[in-house]
C-alpha cells in the first residue's frame, strides 16, 4: 500500500494596511540605524509570536501582530528589555 505525501501551505491574507511578514522582517533587518542585535531581537520575536498564533489556530490575531511590530514604539520596546 503506498502513502500519499501530505504538505501543508500556510497563505497568510493581510489586510492592505499591514504589510506581509516577509515584507516586515525585511524592513526590520535593513534598518541600517538601528544596531544588529536589536534587529536580530525584534525578528526573532516577530517570529515566535507568529508561530504561536500558528499553534493556537489563532491566524486572525496575525494581522494585529504585524501592526503591533509595524510601529516605531517597537524599538524602544526592544531597547529597554536589552
Amino acid at each position: 500500500m503506498k502513502k500519499e505525501k501530505t504538505t501543508r501551505t500556510l497563505i497568510f491574507c493581510s489586510l492592505p494596511s499591514s504589510p506581509m511578514p516577509r515584507a516586515l522582517l525585511f524592513r526590520i533587518l535593513k534598518d541600517r540605524e538601528r544596531p544588529l542585535d536589536l534587529r536580530l531581537a525584534v525578528c526573532l520575536a516577530l517570529a515566535h509570536d507568529l508561530q504561536v498564533c500558528i499553534h493556537r489556530n489563532t491566524l486572525f490575531q496575525c494581522d494585529d501582530l504585524f501592526a503591533r511590530y509595524d510601529t516605531p514604539d517597537i524599538w524602544n520596546r526592544f531597547q529597554t528589555k536589552a
